[in-house]
């Protein structure tokens, strides 16, 4: 997947239309993301097409696609949910949400069986930080530099983050 981001970037670059492809597995895993956050696929949905024109109107040229466009679909996420009046830190990133299986991630479908709950019991033991952070990393497979660029931190913060999220998961 990666590497057709990676791809969709060079075409975007070079003036060309980006490949189909390309497009709907980003698409995929943006919904996949935004729907963590916001908790409902159709609002998801309506997110991950905000992102898109605004990457599409967008003059910047980022040097990594992939962290870009999670990037902006964190502030509009974020946006939708402060336009709601809820609060970012006193929600919960959902974890129990119907998605089609297959839009899932591999933590994801590794929920989904029974020795998921305990992750997601887990998960809820942690601070919003550290959850976010490990989300991104196992959910959505992003690396560290992706972490820290989406979530505007230093690397060093992402892998601090990272070791104190897993290290309390394993208590």
């Amino acid at each position: 997947m990666e590497d057709d981001l990676r791809a969709m970037g060079d075409e975007r670059a070079a003036g060309n239309e980006p490949d189909a492809k390309a497009q709907e597995q980003q698409r995929a895993a943006l919904t996949r993301f935004a729907t963590r956050y916001l908790g409902n696929l159709d609002d998801a949905e309506d997110a991950v097409q905000e992102v898109f024109v605004k990457m599409l109107e967008s003059d910047c040229e980022p040097r990594n696609l992939r962290a870009w466009s999670y990037r902006i679909a964190r502030n509009v996420c974020l946006n939708r949910l402060r336009a709601k009046g809820r609060r970012r830190d006193a929600d919960r990133l959902a974890t129990g949400v119907d998605v089609p299986m297959e839009e899932l991630g591999q933590l994801t479908r590794l929920m989904n069986r029974e020795e998921g709950q305990q992750v997601l019991g887990a998960l809820d033991d942690l601070s919003e930080a550290q959850r976010e952070v490990l989300v991104l990393r196992y959910l959505d497979g992003l690396d560290r530099a992706e972490i820290a660029t989406v979530l505007d931190v230093s690397v060093a913060v992402v892998k601090s983050r990272l070791y104190e999220g897993v290290s309390r998961m394993r208590r």
